[in-house]
């Protein structure tokens, strides 16, 4: 490897820590500028919004600042929207888990099993969501509907998504200081590549 190729390799790789910091900063500042429980939907669904202009190579005009901020004041309605309304699914579930454990039957098992898996399509529901905000441009139930087909039509890449989930937040816990940088952003990143990948297998474009 020549050293031209090497510096070009390092000015790469540079670039990207610097876009995975700055967007991590960005999504956690304006999820509180949004009293943290109004801001967390916009600013990931704005993070996604950044995400994409990348991988699709899109010229913008203005900066990551500037693309955030447009994603976010835009999407800011429907995302609080499908936010309020998983909020609302995953309220019921607890409270459904809460009873199911305390039952002391022969229905008990059956229950269980049903909530785990309808809890598994709230986990994928909740994973695919807020990119397909931006990728689809659909409204709230749409949104949620997709994101069932999105996990369905690749079951292997939703499952390494979810351990992907796991490994990457065990590795910066060694070092916390890491979670103000890239806790969001690289697992953005990740999320957004498999809605790509699979946008282009089904055919479906942005509206």
């Amino acid at each position: 490897m020549d050293q031209g190729s090497l510096i070009g390799k390092l000015e790469v790789l540079t670039l990207w820590i610097y876009r995975f910091s700055i967007l991590n900063i960005l999504w956690l500042f304006f999820s509180i500028l949004g009293l943290i429980i109004f801001g967390v939907a916009p600013a990931t669904t704005a993070a996604y919004g950044v995400i994409q202009t990348w991988m699709r190579q899109e010229q913008t005009k203005g900066t990551i600042v500037s693309l955030f901020w447009q994603v976010y004041k835009e999407t800011f309605i429907r995302a609080n929207t499908l936010w309020l309304i998983l909020l609302v699914i995953g309220f019921i579930l607890y409270v459904d888990f809460y009873f199911i454990f305390r039952l002391d039957n022969v229905f008990a098992p059956v229950l269980l099993g049903i909530g785990g898996f309808v809890f598994m399509l709230y986990v994928m529901v909740i994973v695919f969501s807020f990119p397909l905000l931006v990728q689809l441009n659909l409204k709230t139930w749409a949104t949620m509907k997709y994101s069932l087909i999105y996990a369905f039509t690749s079951p292997v890449l939703t499952i390494s998504i979810i351990v992907s989930f796991v490994a990457f937040h065990y590795l910066i816990f060694q070092v916390p200081v890491l979670y103000l940088f890239f806790s969001v952003s690289v697992m953005a990143y990740i999320i957004m590549a498999v809605v790509e990948r699979n946008s282009m297998k089904l055919g479906l474009q942005k509206n």
